[in-house]
């Protein structure tokens, strides 16, 4: 590409997440200090992230070149994959509820992703999940979405 031109794919992403923490710290106004301190955290960092990254691809340092072409056989852009697993992980929270949902969620997005180490992402997948279920539950005392089929876990 040539200096000085933008690539629309590749600065979507980053505006597009920048725009998700914005509204995240927008929103998170109306809570009390206590109840705000996390959504907070989370936008200032996103954009902190986002901000760097725009500093480091700027300013002419790179980081590894990202693989040829497109992912998936030319159908979507690199990005595109995880943004689409996380759209779909969304919408299984409705469905099936969130813990069943995020354990899906660990499983699949390394494997079609390219990690081929089943045993790695099978045991990753069932402690985080337990570990962010029990975390959520038990030290912040909030419920999840047990979804339409009505998960107990």
């Amino acid at each position: 590409m040539e200096r000085g031109k933008v690539d629309l794919g590749a600065a979507l992403l980053p505006l597009v997440t920048a725009g998700f923490a914005a509204a995240l710290l927008f929103f998170s106004r109306e809570n009390n200090p206590t109840a705000a301190l996390f959504p907070r955290v989370v936008g200032v960092a996103t954009l902190a992230f986002v901000l760097l990254d725009l500093i480091i691809n700027r300013t002419g340092i790179r980081h590894a070149a990202p693989p040829e072409g497109r992912a998936s056989g030319g159908r979507l852009p690199a990005w595109g994959i995880p943004l689409a697993l996380q759209a779909v992980y969304l919408a299984l929270i409705y469905v099936i509820g969130f813990s069943l949902a995020t354990f899906v969620f660990l499983l699949l997005c390394p494997l079609v992703l390219g990690y081929r180490r089943p045993a790695v992402v099978a045991a990753h997948a069932v402690l985080f999940t337990a570990v962010l279920v029990f975390t959520f539950q038990s030290v912040f005392h909030i419920r999840l979405p047990k979804g339409l089929i009505g998960f107990p876990w």
